[in-house]
């Protein structure tokens, strides 16, 4: 019958999506692309064709070509070790099977199961099933673009496979025995399309979010390379300036010291150090080039507040995480910071910076005091207290998610009138 073969056309489809995703979601670092990984793409789904059209009765054997072909897709791929491959291809197909199974003997109690053409309602539904519990799974790896949807848009989408599960089971019952069995196939093969256009169009949204996030954080990154170019600027003409009147005060210096007004010299020479202290001033010295750089600017605006400031660094020259992510990750943090301990009313402004680096992974963490009045808290979430909220309030959004692109978390802790945040990342 053609409805049965477009069916099963439409499985198998489905089926190479599943795999797809079940991988993306599993393994994090992909290959190059290879002409190898096309050909074993091509024989997976040729042998899911040929078992459709065939009837093919040999389950294990079946099972065993499946796990093999799985094995190859991932290993041509992506970057995993062996031993991983050969367990995340096994693993797919025996959870598969086990899902077949579930949804077999619950159709096997309401009869479906046991009346013509119900083995395709099992093929359907089963297949909905596991798509559904890979995107479960994708959304707490963070694997798929859908993950970065708001909780509850991504909840809601589950009511369009799910009713999807409750028509196509009881159009069947319907139809069933009926000359109405078009109805049934036609309805099944439209579900499965508005299914897949549904959570087509959620992933592009998806993707469009995280492309607003990045040109974000790379505002924030243009944003900060211009405040330390502005900076250094000012250092160079400052320092131009004083090299321009260093003659004056050299003569001054030395009547003064003529004059055995050692004192009045002394200050002089205090106020010269002073003018350019801002400027001269190095808060760390890690040898990490791009964070001594940012820290030292910022302790120079922490100065300017009169905040008190403490570090404890151990990094290395080179890290393996991106300059950019950095900046991006530490003057968001710090410039919250500032912002929050400025606002302390009585004399206790102080900041404390701790990063860590050990074998991979890195710890960073910013404390400050700060003013209770000031933080806006609500559904987990501190928001800007800023009247433009389009152009603030981005800040902590940007750490987490430059911080979930090395698989990091980020903690907020609020404690009386303390204010820390923790980020721990894994390299790449």
């Amino acid at each position: 019958m053609i409805y049965d073969q477009i069916i099963n056309i439409l499985m198998v489809a489905f089926g190479v999506e599943i795999v797809r995703l079940y991988f993306q979601v599993f393994c994090w670092k992909r290959r190059n692309p290879h002409k190898a990984r096309w050909i074993v793409w091509v024989l997976y789904i040729s042998f899911q064709i040929a078992i459709m059209v065939f009837n093919a009765s040999h389950p294990f054997a079946i099972l065993m070509i499946n796990i093999l072909l799985a094995f190859l897709i991932c290993k041509l791929t992506y970057d995993v070790e062996l031993k991983l491959a050969v367990f995340l291809a096994g693993t797919l197909y025996v959870v598969w099977m086990l899902v077949e199974v579930a949804t077999n003997y619950v159709l096997t109690l309401t009869g479906v199961a046991l009346l013509e053409n119900g083995f395709i309602v099992g093929v359907v539904i089963s297949k909905i099933v596991m798509y559904i519990l890979l995107l479960v799974m994708s959304r707490y790896t963070k694997a798929d673009y859908m993950a970065n949807l708001p909780f509850k848009y991504w909840l809601s989408l589950f009511t369009v496979p799910a009713a999807t599960i409750f028509i196509i089971h009881n159009s069947f019952m319907i139809t069933v025995g009926s000359d109405r069995s078009v109805f049934f196939f036609t309805s099944t093969v439209l579900l499965i399309w508005i299914n897949y256009m549904i959570f087509d169009v959620y992933n592009r949204l998806g993707k469009q979010i995280i492309d607003d996030r990045k040109l974000l954080i790379y505002e924030q990154q243009l944003k900060i390379c211009e405040q330390q170019a502005n900076t250094r600027e000012q250092a160079y003409r400052e320092t131009a300036r004083l090299r321009h009147d260093l003659k004056q005060y050299l003569v001054a210096l030395f009547t003064d010291i003529e004059a055995k007004d050692y004192d009045l010299a002394q200050n002089k020479i205090q106020e010269l150090l002073k003018q350019n202290q801002i400027y001269r001033q190095e808060a760390v010295h890690s040898g990490n080039i791009c964070i001594d750089a940012l820290l030292s600017y910022k302790d120079a605006e922490a100065i300017q507040e009169k905040i008190k400031t403490e570090y404890d660094i151990s990094v290395i020259p080179e890290l393996p995480f991106e300059r950019g992510d950095l900046c991006v990750i530490l003057g968001n943090l710090l410039d919250n910071a500032i912002e929050a301990a400025a606002k302390v009313e009585n004399s206790e402004k102080w900041l404390k910076t701790q990063i860590q680096y050990n074998k991979g992974c890195i710890l960073i963490a910013v404390e400050n005091s700060c003013n209770d009045k000031f933080i806006n808290y609500d559904h987990d979430r501190y928001l800007t207290t800023k009247p433009d909220k389009t152009e603030h309030g981005i800040g902590l959004e940007s750490v987490r998610y430059t911080a979930e692109k090395y698989h990091g978390t980020v903690e907020i802790e609020k404690k009386e009138a303390i204010f820390k945040v923790t980020v721990f990342m894994y390299a790449r």
